[in-house]
């Protein structure tokens, strides 16, 4: 005669049966994904800009190159920037890092959908220099 399971021992059980059957879904999900990553291509195509250039040229002069800009904005250094800025940083000494009298103008020039140019200037003795 088979003795009845009691509740916990079925709630344990239907538990283990669950967790065994997640574990073996989730184990066949990712050895298909790994499939499919290790057989398709990867199409990368990477295009540098040579900035040597682009630093000899003043602000008239590239926008003459590159058309009217799609953006033109002007703002400090007052607040720290965002990681996309933060190469402004490079240029700047690190005194005058948070100084709100350095202005920095911000052009940005869309080259195709997926390609995008920013160029800043900052302000020196009444103009915009590199």
């Amino acid at each position: 005669m088979l003795k009845q399971l009691s509740n916990n021992k079925k709630c344990s059980f239907c538990y283990f049966l669950l967790w065994s059957l997640m574990f073996f879904a989730m184990g066949m999900a990712l050895s298909c994904s790994d499939k499919k990553v290790k057989n398709s291509a990867i199409n990368i195509s990477r295009i540098e800009i040579d900035t040597a250039k682009i630093d000899t040229l003043t602000l008239q002069q590239v926008v003459t190159a590159f058309g009217k800009p799609t953006g033109d904005t002007v703002f400090t250094l007052a607040t720290p920037l965002p990681e996309f800025r933060i190469s402004i940083y490079n240029r700047i000494s690190k005194t005058g890092r948070y100084s709100p009298f350095i202005k920095i103008r911000e052009l940005s020039f869309t080259q195709s959908n997926n390609r995008h140019l920013y160029i800043w200037y900052r302000y020196e003795k009444e103009s915009w220099v590199f």
